[in-house]
Formats: C-alpha cells, sequence, structure tokens
C-alpha cells in the first residue's frame, strides 16, 4: 500500500483515502471483518479474546464511501484519515457486545503477547487534518449500527431444513432482511454448502 501510495502522490490530482479497521454488515460472497467477528463469536456464545492494548479507530463502511463523495464534491486533493474515535480492540467488542444485549463473560479482556511482532499495537489513524479541509460528520458506532438498511439489530430466527433447495432460498431472504437466522438441518438431502457463504459471514448458524 505504501508503495501504490508512492506512485500515486507524483499525480499532480490525487486523493488518497485511508481507513482503519472498516466494520458493517459484508455484502454476499464478500469476506467478514472484525465487527462481523466479534457479533459471530458472542452471538454463538464462545470465546472471544479482546486486545486492551490493540488500538484502532474503527470506521463504518458507509462513512468511507460518505468521505469519497465529499473529496469529490469539494475537489479536494491529499491524503485523508477517515475521522473516528480512537479505541482499544477490547472497548470495541465490550460496545457490540453492549449493544446487542450479547453474554460479555465470553469476552476475554488481554493484553497481544503472544501475537507476532509484525503486527502493530496501535494503528489508529489522526484525523486531524482531514476535518480541517473537509466539513463531514461521521456517526459514532451506535449510531452507524442504527442507521445501517435492514438493521444490525438482527431478530434470531430458527428454520428447520435450511439447507435444502427451499430452505436455503428463505435463510437467504431473511438474512438479507437482516435477521440473524439458525438452521437445523438433517442434511439427508440438504447441502450444508447452500447456506455456508452466509454462516461464514456470520448472518447464520448452522445447528
Amino acid at each position: 500500500k505504501l508503495q501504490a501510495e508512492k506512485i500515486i502522490t507524483k499525480l499532480s490530482n490525487y486523493a488518497i483515502v485511508r481507513p482503519c479497521v472498516v466494520f458493517g454488515i459484508p455484502l454476499q460472497f464478500q469476506h467478514g471483518n472484525i465487527f462481523n467477528h466479534i457479533y459471530k463469536t458472542l452471538r454463538q456464545e464462545k470465546e472471544f479474546t479482546a486486545y486492551t492494548d490493540m488500538i484502532r479507530s474503527p470506521c463504518y463502511v458507509q462513512d468511507v464511501v460518505k468521505l469519497v463523495e465529499k473529496i469529490i464534491e469539494q475537489d479536494v486533493r491529499g491524503i485523508f484519515h477517515i475521522p473516528n474515535k480512537i479505541t482499544s480492540i477490547d472497548t470495541f467488542a465490550k460496545a457490540i457486545a453492549s449493544f446487542f444485549n450479547l453474554d460479555p463473560h465470553y469476552l476475554k479482556s488481554s493484553q497481544s503477547t503472544k501475537e507476532p511482532s509484525y503486527r502493530s499495537r496501535n494503528t489508529s489513524l489522526d484525523s486531524t487534518l482531514t476535518q480541517k479541509k473537509i466539513i463531514i460528520e461521521t456517526n459514532t458506532m451506535e449510531k452507524s449500527i442504527c442507521s445501517n438498511e435492514g438493521g444490525f439489530r438482527m431478530t434470531m430466527i430458527l428454520v428447520t431444513g435450511g439447507a435444502g433447495f427451499i430452505g436455503s432460498h428463505l435463510v437467504e431472504e431473511l438474512a438479507r432482511n437482516g435477521h440473524y437466522v439458525r438452521v437445523l438441518d438433517s442434511l439427508i438431502k440438504g447441502k450444508l454448502s447452500s447456506i455456508k457463504y452466509l454462516v461464514d459471514q456470520g448472518k447464520a448458524e448452522f445447528i
């Protein structure tokens, strides 16, 4: 990324947007993100190790889009950091648990002593210059979640036979509308592969 930036900054007209830990609900076939991973882990009542010394500035994916739009509208140039609150992964995880009423006992606060040295402990971004050059209002995590179409606050729905032909289409539609789906299927005729991408994204769970 740094090498790419060096090439881009040689241009006379350029804009570089730097986010740090982008979160949101992934679309079909997109990979997950840390928000998605934390939510999925706690929803399944599994332990999540939340590092107190890993500092980030998580930004909502729509705020990234909003900043790019502002850069185009205002015709500004330079390097821009997405404005957002600087926090630890531990605090971020606790906020997710609190917002969704998930059991915080599954959160294990810890320091990242066992993480490889190449993983930076602090990758948060200072957005002071961005906020001086561009008039933009970003949302808190709570507001970002509430403003998402379909809503992050998922209703849990159990679908029996959810890996079958009809069931998998039902599961997909429910997940698309913002529900968290638990799938019960004997797999005699159904195929787990038909809903696997939803399971991987944390939108569904096979039980």
